[in-house]
């Protein structure tokens, strides 16, 4: 049955022509902004209408950037609108106090993994920036984290099928991949 449903989807997205591009681009201009473990399937997906799964994750990514950017100016936006009321949460401050406390590569590794929830991370860290470049090298490289993550995935995909290796356990190795990346503490080397 989950086959026959791929193969309706596949068939779908080849026939859609330009409206199936352009759908697969606004669902990947969004993604940054209404975030969901959503990026393998676009890229499945521009894998088929584009034919060439490092093309299409080029093409996403291009999407992706764009969609950071406005999310980045969207959020910011939002926030000096509401007061700064984000900030008045605990939940939002004590996020806050964390991201300014981590090193930047455990937030790129960890807000870029495939397939784990990180979106109150993702806002923390978008407010945490006030400099649209920072952000923007730093959030691109998230996104490439999530693509090599990805690509992984893509490619052994086959390999999870055949070992029968529920979704559930793929996602739940992540996440405690992510938790133990934050757990890792760095080590300061003092002159």
């Amino acid at each position: 049955m989950l086959n026959d449903v791929w193969l309706q989807i596949t068939d779908i997205i080849s026939q859609a022509g330009w409206w199936g591009f352009l759908i697969l681009a606004m669902l990947a201009f969004f993604h940054p902004t209404f975030e969901a473990p959503t990026a393998i399937f676009l890229l499945i997906l521009m894998t088929i209408f584009i034919g060439n799964p490092w093309l299409a994750a080029l093409v996403l990514l291009g999407f992706h950037t764009l969609g950071f950017i406005f999310y980045y100016y969207l959020l910011h936006a939002l926030h000096k609108k509401s007061g700064y009321i984000l900030k008045r949460f605990r939940v939002s401050h004590i996020s806050l106090l964390w991201l300014k406390q981590q090193p930047t590569w455990k937030h790129i590794v960890v807000i870029g993994m495939p397939m784990v929830y990180t979106y109150p991370l993702r806002v923390a860290f978008t407010l945490n920036h006030t400099n649209i470049g920072v952000y923007a090298w730093q959030t691109l490289a998230q996104y490439l984290v999530l693509y090599i993550g990805n690509m992984l995935m893509y490619q052994l995909g086959v390999v999870f099928l055949n070992l029968d290796i529920p979704l559930w356990q793929i996602a739940l190795l992540l996440a405690l991949i992510a938790i133990s990346i934050y757990t890792i503490k760095p080590r300061v080397i003092k002159v």
